[in-house]
């Protein structure tokens, strides 16, 4: 059926990450911003990680909403695309606004238990998620395939 969890693509997997031993320091530069979030001197505990898990799923959520809401039109006309909630017609664009609201309040209220750093770093992401999708607009590199 339709509705919030096809529009945010709960269907499609998450990208897989594989970290050979060679790999290993750019993988641990990537998990800065979850370190940043612990105490000085500290390892993030388990409560930690799992704010920054969920809200991970809720951004790709919201980033998806955005995609689809920026590309609705485009999407309509694209046989891949054309059975997504808002290109089918499913749902409306408000329910979309509305659907997209609940994901950022739900990551809003999951970063307000973190230290002000965090609360910032993720304030600055937030771009990304709404810019992302636009860039397939003016370059091919969203689009890039292994």
């Amino acid at each position: 059926g339709a509705g919030g969890g096809s529009l945010c693509r709960r269907e499609t997997p998450l990208p897989e990450k594989r970290v050979s031993a060679s790999a290993a320091a750019p993988a641990l530069r990537s998990e800065l911003p979850i370190a940043s979030a612990a105490e000085p001197g500290c390892l993030p505990d388990w409560h930690t990680l799992s704010l920054f898990g969920i809200g991970a799923v809720l951004l790709r959520g919201a980033g998806c909403t955005v995609n689809d809401m920026w590309g609705r039109d485009y999407d309509k006309k694209v046989v891949r695309t054309a059975s997504r909630p808002l290109a089918a017609g499913e749902i409306s664009t408000f329910q979309s606004f509305v659907f997209l609201g609940g994901q950022l309040s739900l990551a809003l209220c999951l970063l307000l238990y973190l230290n002000y750093y965090s609360i910032v770093l993720g304030a600055a992401s937030l771009s990304l998620v709404i810019a992302y999708p636009l860039m397939k607009r003016i370059t091919y590199w969203p689009q890039l395939k292994k």
